[in-house]
């Protein structure tokens, strides 16, 4: 007799989510070879370290023992005993999709911002809510951090590289 197979919906639930990121990441590096070469080194270096990071994930979430190697290696507490799952986990081996696309919904709500607003304002922002809501951090210690940023930011790039950030569209 054969082990029982998973069904198709609970490999979607699984790979589903790596997948679209892998296949948006492809969409990415391919935009990038459009730039000019000096513009696209930045964007590539980005979209290929993603693919290295998708493809741990997507192997992690396989039942090999390079899958069980990797997961081990990249989240030690996720096979040990006494360790409490996060709320929410209980029975599950991944995050449920309804959390991946929460996450995916603060990155495009960033994504947004920085393309309305501009970087200076869309990272403390960003930083300082998702530390409120996701983190549960206190309102003052976030927005210190988020200001900290934001300092940091404009003082390396606008101040000393003299690299202007990205204004966005209402202040371009």
């Amino acid at each position: 007799m054969s082990a029982p197979r998973k069904s198709f919906s609970a490999l979607a639930e699984n790979f589903g989510p790596p997948l679209v990121f892998l296949a948006v990441t492809l969409i990415f590096i391919v935009a990038a070879y459009g730039y000019p070469p000096a513009s696209r080194e930045v964007p590539l270096l980005i979209g290929y370290v993603l693919i290295v990071l998708i493809a741990l994930d997507i192997l992690s979430r396989t039942s090999t023992s390079t899958g069980e190697l990797v997961r081990r290696y990249l989240n030690p507490a996720s096979g040990l005993p006494g360790v409490p799952k996060s709320a929410g986990d209980e029975g599950e081996e991944h995050p449920s999709g309804q959390k991946e696309l929460l996450a995916v919904g603060w990155v495009a709500a960033f994504t947004a911002a920085v393309m309305i607003v501009g970087i200076l304002p869309a990272v403390p922002a960003y930083v300082a809510s998702y530390m409120i809501v996701e983190g549960r951090k206190s309102v003052k210690f976030s927005i210190l951090i988020a200001a900290s940023i934001a300092l940091f930011l404009w003082l390396s790039f606008e101040m000393i590289l003299s690299i202007p950030l990205y204004r966005g569209m209402l202040f371009e």
